[in-house]
């Protein structure tokens, strides 16, 4: 049922794209056939039928671009795909046995119009997910197995077992606590990271004592990254207060709120299939700036073209990075464990024109496409980055914080200012300050002006070399 659903609101949003596109290009000399784009249609809902079922998107607990990316690359696979039979048709039986006449733009307003109305569709049917999984139960995680993690347990079960559900406990002391708890096996605390990034985790509470100061920070140094709310029991005062309590809204006032999820999974879902419209769009139009690009490079000095760096992405994993070569080959700094400098000697000619203009960044685009990064977002740093020999994250703990959402191609600290080498610490609290503030008001409006403010930012920017 909710597979046919599903297809249902991607041939909708098909043929809602088709019939705009052909609003738009009425009258116009190179406009398409009626009959022409009727069997592009029927081409590309075939295509779509033949697909449906393989985005996940009819889950239980669908990843966002599961719900809409997935569906947008599908779409647009089928469109093109209509593209090349009807134009494969025309070559060999000529053009009067199919009516087709789809010129380039055509096509790519084609594909603009269904993707904006997948997006929206799309939009509305992750709505109503999320309404009726929010109605139901709330996925809990506790943190800690020892007499206070008990308690919660127990009174969870008892008291909330109709609103919410204890999805795991964890602790990562296996020699001092029970192999089960309420009938839950004891899990160590990563297990219970990769839950959360697989979206199986809607809130952590954290029962432990808080005399345990040692134990409690190194844990929340562990939590702090990963993109979801995280509270703590305070103590025994806690449970008491929590035996009197009846309602979800009295439960969670008694908790100590420690970090809260950035965006919600609509929103995720949201920024992710505009990052997939807007690269898809963009690598079209810069097309023949990275072809010029990737030719000069070839001429002016021996080694690949592209460079795949190390760096820190979601949840602090390690992504591996597109973007042009911007130096020498026998002198590329893999880990950048020695920040470029102004007239650096490692860096061609070419390299340095392309840093300037962050022409250099273009490639990452495709890490958007892959999902491992955003169009905006905190830009991703080296692995090996340090401030005067020390690693970043012992600078400052809020650095941690960066990591909730995907690293961007630019980001709120780039457009003001922060823009190239982080050449002291003062730099790097800027630059985490304007994250931080990006994460905690990310709408998609303000994606969109950081986009546009990139423009002048890329002309106009003294700090990048």
């Amino acid at each position: 049922m909710a597979t046919g659903v599903v297809a249902a609101i991607d041939i909708a949003a098909l043929s809602v794209g088709t019939l705009t596109t052909l609003a738009l290009w009425r009258g116009k000399a190179d406009a398409i056939s009626l009959s022409g784009a009727m069997n592009l249609l029927i081409i590309s809902i075939l295509t779509i039928l033949c697909l449906s079922g393989i985005d996940g998107s009819a889950k239980a607990a669908p990843r966002p671009s599961a719900v809409i990316a997935l569906p947008f690359l599908r779409n647009s696979f089928a469109i093109l795909l209509a593209c090349a039979i009807l134009a494969a048709v025309d070559y060999i039986a000529g053009p009067s046995s199919i009516p087709f006449a789809a010129s380039l733009p055509f096509t790519v307003t084609w594909l603009g119009a269904a993707g904006m109305a997948t997006l929206i569709g799309r939009s509305v049917y992750w709505q109503v997910l999320e309404v009726t999984r929010t109605s139901g139960k709330k996925r809990v995680a506790i943190v800690g197995a020892g007499p206070l993690g008990g308690k919660l347990a127990r009174m969870l079960e008892e008291r909330f077992g109709e609103q919410m559900d204890i999805v795991g406990i964890y602790d990562d002391r296996a020699t001092r606590i029970p192999d089960t708890l309420c009938g839950l096996r004891i899990e160590p605390v990563i297990n219970l990271q990769r839950q959360v990034r697989q979206n199986q985790v809607d809130k952590i509470l954290v029962a432990l004592p808080l005399n345990a100061e040692e134990r409690l920070l190194d844990l929340l140094v562990r939590l702090k990254s990963l993109p979801v709310d995280v509270s703590i029991l305070p103590d025994g005062l806690g449970i008491r207060l929590f035996g009197q309590q009846t309602s979800q809204e009295g439960f969670d006032q008694l908790f100590l709120n420690i970090f809260h999820r950035p965006m919600s999974a609509r929103d995720q879902a949201i920024k992710r299939a505009f990052d997939v419209i807007a690269s898809l769009l963009l690598l079209v139009f810069l097309a023949p700036v990275m072809i010029v690009a990737g030719l000069a490079i070839t001429l002016t000095s021996p080694g690949p073209v592209f460079f795949r760096q190390p760096r820190a992405g979601l949840y602090d994993d390690v992504i591996r990075v597109f973007k042009f070569r911007t130096m020498y080959a026998h002198r590329t700094d893999l880990l950048a464990t020695q920040q470029t400098q102004r007239n650096d000697p490692r860096i061609t000619m070419v390299g340095r024109f392309l840093r300037k203009t962050s022409i250099d960044e273009l490639p990452q685009l495709f890490n958007v496409l892959m999902g491992e990064m955003s169009l905006v977002g905190p830009r991703p740093h080296a692995t090996g980055m340090c401030i005067n020999g020390q690693p970043c994250h012992q600078i400052f703990r809020e650095y941690a914080h960066r990591h909730r959402v995907k690293p961007g191609v630019t980001g709120w600290a780039q457009v003001n200012g922060f823009r190239g080498a982080v050449e002291d610490a003062a730099i790097l609290n800027e630059r985490i300050k304007h994250d931080v503030y990006y994460i905690d008001n990310w709408s998609l409006w303000f994606d969109m002006e950081i986009l546009l403010k990139t423009i002048p930012e890329m002309v106009f920017s003294k700090t990048a070399y």
